[in-house]
């Protein structure tokens, strides 16, 4: 009974001094230092009210933490580039397109822009910059390199591969049905 006393009583101790060693700061998840990189990739296009409004946001935004990135890419006409990165960063996330101005933070993305729209634009930034996120445009390579992979499979190679595999099948299938017959015949 001692000996189980004792080893509880040891037990507590080595937590609580643990405890200690432990800034409880950092393991509540509060006020963290903001020492990552966050990157927005936002689209905006010319003439926009709301993107325009956005536009002073991020620049509010940027000089209130000094560590996050803004990639900003306008979408008219002249850009088809901007407009089909766009459209795959939208794919990639599985966001309707519904129009500009629209952000990607992290694995986050958010459509349309007003006064109420920035403090959850900010809080998915003030997120990403107290946990590590992942790069927007990570996420996107992985889309483009899945979709790669897919078409591969769907590819000339996948069929003519498919095609030898079931030529084999058959072949093996045969000589397993011939020995089998040879066995039957010859006790």
């Amino acid at each position: 009974m001692r000996k189980k006393i004792s080893k509880n009583l040891i037990l507590g101790f080595l937590i609580l001094a643990s405890l200690l060693f432990i800034n409880n700061e950092q393991v509540l998840g509060q006020n963290q230092p903001l020492n990552k990189e966050t990157i927005i990739y936002f689209f905006w296009l010319d003439g926009c009210p709301a993107c325009a409004a956005a536009k002073v946001f991020l620049a509010n935004l940027e000089n209130k933490y000094s560590n996050i990135k803004i990639n900003a890419f306008e979408v008219s006409p002249n850009n088809i580039d901007n407009l089909k990165a766009m459209r795959t960063m939208e794919l990639a996330y599985g966001a309707p397109s519904r129009g500009v101005p629209e952000f990607f933070v992290g694995d986050k993305y958010y459509q349309g822009f007003n006064s109420e729209e920035s403090l959850i634009i900010e809080k998915m930034v003030r997120n990403c910059l107290i946990k590590k996120c992942v790069d927007p445009s990570d996420k996107t390579i992985k889309y483009i390199n899945k979709l790669d992979r897919q078409n591969k499979l769907a590819g000339p190679y996948y069929l003519s591969g498919l095609i030898i595999l079931i030529v084999l099948m058959i072949i093996i299938a045969l000589i397993s049905i011939a020995l089998k017959n040879r066995k039957i015949k010859h006790p």
